[in-house]
């Protein structure tokens, strides 16, 4: 892996901005001391951010839009919400729990010629990171949410591939379950509203497609991110023709607890019957491995037990095919 001094100017500026996020999400997330002592540290790290949010918090304002800076200084507008990843981004300008690694990863590895598909876009966090690198003409976003899909075209500064639909197994049409706590926790997947019965929220049907057929009429992806809510397995089967010869870089969201071995581990062995090895990603970005299926079930298992200090439910996995076209750190 290239080291500090082998980076640009400009990969090596973003990679020590993405040195605080670990810091300041936990600021947000779970920031030490007293009540007055926490609001003072927020105060002082985010200001007049902080104050929208604890105003909003109190209902002594009502904020419908705001508009922030990420990390790397593109700017968004987007309707003010009281959830929990909203508010992460809101204030660190970046995702929370372990998206830092992944965020590392990208600033690391993604190249001009890359085509980049962000599956589950969300806000756009990833493809408008991925944009700085590749150019927006080069990024495919997808989401099926027709209220985030219309705030994330907002967004758009350039000829981004921006799709309202979900990579799902088949074409057509099919019902998302909406989460209470926040459009982030939507999945498509009846298996992971099994597991979490709170994401049986309110029905949604949306449009979708396969991997495989919008390669048909679109250039297949070099880089992929994949975070769908326990849909993962679909997505795959969706897309074997394309991942088997197109073999883009893909980083995948697994789910700890009974999610791993009912969904995630699933995808991740329909991952490797492709002919793909399993990386886990250091803090810094780089990978380690290649893991084996068990050796992930291991790490899921020892993820969903956590500790009181810091429980972390999720993390990302990044496969390759054949060569290796981005080499694991070494020991």
């Amino acid at each position: 892996m290239p080291t500090l001094e082998d980076l640009s100017p400009k990969r090596a500026k973003l990679l020590a901005l993405a040195a605080k996020i670990p810091e300041r999400c936990r600021l947000v997330e779970k920031s030490p001391g007293a009540s007055l002592i926490r609001k003072v540290r927020k105060l002082g790290a985010f200001g007049p951010r902080y104050l929208t949010w604890a105003l909003n918090k109190k209902g002594w304002l009502k904020s419908a839009e705001v508009s922030f800076p990420l990390f790397f200084g593109r700017s968004l507008r987007l309707p003010f919400k009281m959830e929990d990843d909203f508010i992460t981004l809101y204030l660190t300008g970046a995702l929370g729990g372990p998206e830092f690694k992944l965020t590392n990863f990208f600033i690391k590895n993604l190249k001009a010629d890359d085509i980049f598909y962000d599956v589950g876009a969300s806000y756009g966090f990833y493809s408008f990171l991925a944009a700085e690198f590749v150019g927006a003409e080069r990024v495919h976003a997808f989401e099926p949410l027709p209220e985030i899909f219309a705030t994330l075209k907002t967004n758009a500064e350039g000829p981004e591939h921006f799709n309202n639909i979900a990579l799902w197994d088949k074409a057509g049409r099919s019902e998302i379950n909406m989460h209470h706590l926040g459009h982030g926790f939507s999945t498509l997947s009846p298996e992971m509203v099994a597991i979490d019965p709170p994401r049986a929220g309110r029905k949604l049907a949306v449009e979708t497609t396969t991997l495989d057929e919008y390669v048909k009429n679109h250039a297949a992806p070099t880089m992929m991110k994949v975070d769908i809510e326990g849909a993962e397995e679909k997505f795959v089967a969706g897309g074997a023709r394309c991942l088997s010869e197109s073999g883009p870089v893909v980083s995948m969201e697994v789910i700890a607890g009974d999610a791993a071995e009912r969904l995630s581990l699933k995808a991740l062995d329909k991952m490797l019957a492709l002919g793909y090895s399993a990386f886990a990603l250091t803090d810094g970005g780089d990978l380690r491995g290649p893991l084996s299926s068990s050796e992930w079930a291991d790490r899921l298992q020892k993820m969903a037990r956590g500790n009181a200090a810091d429980q972390i439910s999720w993390d990302n996995v990044i496969f390759q095919k054949g060569s290796w076209k981005i080499a694991p750190l070494k020991g």
